[in-house]
């Protein structure tokens, strides 16, 4: 129960958002509610029998493994406000529990507000170009 509140409020969820219906949570609600269920299940054979009954400072301290998600475009067909919603919270998860998350998607402006992010562009296969932004700073690499 600790390492599921733990992501979902590392998310942006609030605590009164977690006592209601997933139904009754905003569209970005439900998909921060989504991936923070999706991040229990990635670290879930990782855990010890023993976490359940620690506190949230505790399981942090133990270092949980970063969960790892894949978001094959999950937000393709949503408002671009819904996604930027979602961004501050995958930040802060990226941050603070070193996930790897890993959008494939034909939208990439959707995913412009994360202030921390490597993007590719593919094409059959084929690496296209590269654009790293951490921090302010972007680097660009473009391909032959």
């Amino acid at each position: 129960e600790q390492v599921a509140l733990y992501f979902a409020t590392t998310l942006g969820l609030t605590l009164d958002q977690l006592q209601s219906r997933p139904s009754n949570l905003s569209p970005s609600g439900q998909f921060l509610f989504g991936l923070a269920c999706g991040c229990l299940c990635s670290v879930m054979p990782a855990l010890p029998a023993t976490v359940d009954s620690q506190t949230v400072p505790d399981i942090t301290e133990r270092s949980l493994p970063g969960p790892i998600l894949l978001l094959d475009e999950l937000l393709d067909f949503e408002h671009s406000d819904v996604v930027a919603k979602c961004c501050p919270g995958i930040g802060s998860l990226v941050q603070k529990t070193g996930a790897v998350v890993i959008v494939a998607t034909h939208k990439p402006h959707h995913w412009e507000p994360l202030e921390i992010r490597r993007t590719v562009a593919l094409s059959s296969g084929r690496i296209l170009a590269e654009e790293v932004l951490e921090r302010g700073k972007s680097t660009t690499m473009i391909y032959k």
